[in-house]
C-alpha cells in the first residue's frame, strides 16, 4: 500500500504541468530557457496541449539529449499547424492568436527531467 502511494506521488512529482488561461486576451509566452540544455545528457518529453476557439491541439515531442533550449522552441514553433501567429525570440515561443483568435488556455508538461528540474515557464502578456 505505502509503496503504491510512493509510486503515485513520484510519477505527480516528475510529471509537473504548466498552464496559462485565459484571463484576458493577450498572447501567451512560453520560456524553454529552464530545460536542460546542450550541456545535459537528460532525454525528456514535452507534451503542448493548445484550446483555441473550441479546438483542441494536443502534441508530444521527445527531446533528445543535449538539444539547446533554442531548437526546443524552434521544433514546437514549426509543428504548429497553419493558422498559428507565432513568434520566436531564442528559447522563448510568443503565442498571439490562432485564426486571428486568442488562444484559451496552453499548457505544457514536462516528463523525465532530472531531479530538481525546472519547468518550461508559462505566461500570459499584456495586449
Amino acid at each position: 500500500m505505502i509503496r503504491t502511494f510512493l509510486c503515485i506521488l513520484a510519477i505527480f512529482l516528475s510529471a509537473r504541468t504548466v498552464a496559462a488561461t485565459r484571463a484576458d486576451d493577450g498572447p501567451i509566452e512560453v520560456d524553454f530557457s529552464p530545460l536542460p540544455g546542450a550541456d545535459n545528457d537528460t532525454e525528456y518529453r514535452l507534451r503542448l496541449v493548445v484550446k483555441m476557439g473550441g479546438k483542441e491541439l494536443d502534441q508530444e515531442y521527445k527531446i533528445g539529449k543535449r538539444t539547446n533550449t533554442a531548437d526546443v522552441a524552434e521544433l514546437i514553433r514549426e509543428s504548429l499547424p497553419d493558422g498559428f501567429d507565432v513568434k520566436l525570440d531564442g528559447a522563448k515561443l510568443v503565442i498571439n492568436t490562432y485564426d486571428g483568435k486568442p488562444i484559451d488556455k496552453l499548457t505544457i508538461t514536462a516528463t523525465g527531467l532530472p531531479k530538481g528540474a525546472d519547468q518550461p515557464k508559462v505566461r500570459r502578456l499584456p495586449k
